[in-house]
């Protein structure tokens, strides 16, 4: 715990720092004892603003000593909200009594439509489906499409409401009749929620716009928010580099968009008697804070009453949410770690050891309230799509090495972990020996995973990157290329399966009960596998879509349909032109959406492309705010029986005939239309 003792601790340690001069040095900020000066045993919140400033005044001295980049900064937490009320000055008020309120009736939950991690746990996306209506959000823009005996724009929507203001709109859920949006708004410094309702008649339906201060939540490989029945889950980071312990602490509100100034007090999302203390050894913290907001009924109308719960520790972070909790794996940073051990450690013929996996803690976070619980581990997993949970434990596959490791340099090496949940604890233990198992290697430096309920399986890549084999690439790494596939039975991580996979891996997805892996093997087409998990684990088959390349790297961008014997259809984005598949994330070109079909056996077979066109947006249409797609723009679409496909600014409609995709119809979202609203 942080006690009174803390002051001449830290004095001694930085006394040593200033003088050390042994050949070694002083040790890495995460392993020095003497940090423990500035770090929890337990999970308690700080006792006051004053001690969490003394909290930071001590970790910038550290970090200074130590020679952080950031330690010399003194700004301010966030910029000031915009007033919202007509007193002078604006009245405060508390976090823990305030809701933000919002109106509108209530249906039933609706159904996801895209590639999701978790059953049940939906996530943010560009496109969902409202009874027979579409929605997407693109250009800071929500479209109702009208699916009902055709294709027919309905409704059309702008979410921002200054053209000029610096926000990018990203995420999009649905509740029942209620629609949420999520942004960030770079004026503000703030994440935005734009709420909707959505009529019967597929019509927006603006009920209020609201803000929760925070540092950009993008993630390229991540969604921020998501919804579990009615309760919509949002993380919001705040980065601890800029503030300025010698003068006041603006905390974190939370504020509603009143274009009349009528008047919508302020609340905080936190203060310091709310925040957790560190339990991990850091000179880089930030705040993680996750906000529970349901959008249940209250009375008369509904609320968006967030409740945030908000904790100290070091910055990288995965951020997982099962239907009971938020999980966020938090790990070292650079700042925390010395690298001059790394080659030694990181060294291609060395055997890994216990004591490689880099220092973390498990942090577990109930949706329904209540402190964070805590659980120290090793490692660090690939992604969101490393963790998961059953109802009695935690899962993850995790790098086992320290993170100063450069993956150029060795083949990666990984251990699957397992936890029960009753293992977490508000006095954080150390996870058992046994909670790891080594697991085959991918023959690679960098890899793609994906659990099921059964198995969690990956495969290597030799590059970073996702494009296919260029000249650069196959002088350093000779074609064909090929990889190793494991698959890790969830239950018995001793009888894991290495499968020799005739392409790399830059994409796994699950597809029902099994798995799907997409790579290159060389230079002439994207392939497909399909790894059979029933029964003993195997590649059942690979297709190979000749001149056709990815184009997009999110997870929804790939979705599948598939019935109970396991046949169906799965559909991902793709170009013709090789120079246009990097998957960069500001990419905003249209691509085309390429289909296969998968029998009974696991057996795959191309199934056409609905094709998007260039330069379909309307020449009237105008892009004002969040013209670059960072989220995607295109989807394969499964609803009610019907194949869709969003190409840009066009969605598509196709149809089975002889085993290939045939297009029905296409509408341009980006052409003039007449509404019942006009």
């Amino acid at each position: 715990m942080i006690g009174i003792w803390r002051a001449a601790a830290l004095a001694a340690w930085l006394a040593g720092c200033a003088t050390a001069d042994d050949a070694a040095g002083p040790l890495a900020p995460y392993e020095d004892p003497a940090l423990d000066a500035l770090v929890s045993k337990r999970m308690e919140t700080f006792r006051d603003e004053a001690e969490f400033i003394q909290y930071l005044k001590d970790v910038k001295a550290a970090a200074k000593a130590r020679g952080a980049w950031w330690a010399g900064r003194n700004e301010r937490l966030f910029a000031a909200a915009p007033v919202e009320c007509d007193e002078e000055p604006c009245p405060k008020s508390d976090a823990a009594k305030e809701r933000i309120v919002i109106t509108g009736a209530r249906l039933p939950a609706s159904r996801s439509i895209t590639n999701t991690q978790k059953t049940g746990v939906d996530e943010g996306d560009i496109v969902k489906q409202f009874g027979r209506f579409l929605i997407v959000l693109q250009d800071g823009r929500l479209f109702s499409v009208d699916t009902a005996g055709g294709l027919k724009l309905v409704a059309r929507a702008d979410v921002y409401r200054d053209p000029n203001a610096d926000t990018w709109y990203d995420e999009m859920l649905i509740s029942g009749d209620r629609l949420v949006v999520l942004g960030y708004s770079y004026d503000f410094e703030a994440s935005e929620i734009a709420v909707f309702t959505i009529g019967a008649d597929g019509s927006f339906a603006h009920d209020g716009t609201f803000y929760l201060s925070s540092d950009d939540y993008y993630s390229r490989r991540n969604y921020a928010t998501r919804l579990v029945d009615d309760n919509l889950i949002v993380y919001t980071p705040v980065d601890l580099y800029d503030i300025d312990p010698e003068k006041p602490i603006e905390w974190p509100q939370a504020w509603r968009w009143s274009k009349d100034r009528s008047g919508f007090p302020r609340a905080a999302l936190f203060d310091a008697a709310s925040v957790y203390k560190p339990v991990q050894r850091t000179i880089d913290p930030a705040i993680h804070a996750v906000s529970v907001c349901p959008l249940a009924r209250a009375g008369r109308g509904d609320a968006l009453a967030c409740a945030t719960t908000a904790f100290v520790a070091p910055w990288p972070r995965e951020y997982y949410v099962s239907r009971t909790d938020a999980l966020l794996w938090i790990a070292n940073s650079y700042n925390d770690i010395d690298p001059k051990d790394a080659f030694e450690r990181c060294a291609a013929d060395r055997k890994p050891q216990p004591g490689d996996g880099a220092p973390a803690a498990l942090f577990r976070l109930p949706l329904a309230g209540g402190a964070p619980k805590v659980l120290f581990t090793r490692g660090w997993p690939n992604d969101q799509f490393a963790l998961e949970t059953s109802d009695r434990e935690f899962r993850a596959l995790l790098r086992w090495e320290g993170n100063d490791c450069r993956p150029d340099d060795h083949h990666v090496r990984l251990r699957y972990f397992r936890a029960p949940l009753a293992a977490f604890r508000d006095a954080p233990r150390t996870a058992e020996a046994s909670s790891y198992t080594d697991v085959p290697a991918p023959n690679a430096p960098y890899y793609e995973n994906r659990f099921t309920d059964t198995h969690v399986v990956y495969g290597g890549r030799q590059l970073r990157s996702s494009s296919p084999p260029d000249e650069w690439d196959t002088d350093e790494i000779p074609l064909p290329w090929s990889t190793t596939a494991v698959a890790v039975p969830v239950d018995a991580p001793k009888k894991a399966r290495a499968m020799q996979l005739p392409h790399n891996v830059i994409r796994a997805e699950r597809m029902g009960d099994d798995i799907v892996l997409t790579g290159y093997r060389d230079e002439n087409g994207l392939s497909v596998s399909v790894v059979d998990l029933s029964g003993r684990p195997h590649i059942a088959d690979t297709e190979i879509l000749r001149n056709r390349y990815e184009s997009e790297g999110r997870s929804h961008a790939f979705n599948s349909l598939v019935d109970e014997d396991g046949a169906g259809l799965l559909g991902l984005p793709t170009v013709l032109n090789q120079a246009e598949s990097g998957r960069w994330s500001w990419r905003s070109g249209p691509s085309d959406v390429s289909f296969l079909s998968v029998d009974q056996n696991a057996h795959l077979a191309g199934a056409g492309e609905l094709l998007a066109r260039e330069g379909a947006q309307h020449p009237d249409y105008k892009c004002e705010v969040s013209c670059v797609d960072w989220y995607g723009n295109t989807r394969a679409i499964f609803a009610d029986g019907r194949i869709f496909a969003l190409a840009g600014t066009e969605l598509i409609e196709g149809a089975v005939e002889a085993g290939r995709l045939a297009e029905i119809r296409r509408l341009n979202l980006t052409a003039p239309a007449r509404f019942a609203s006009d």
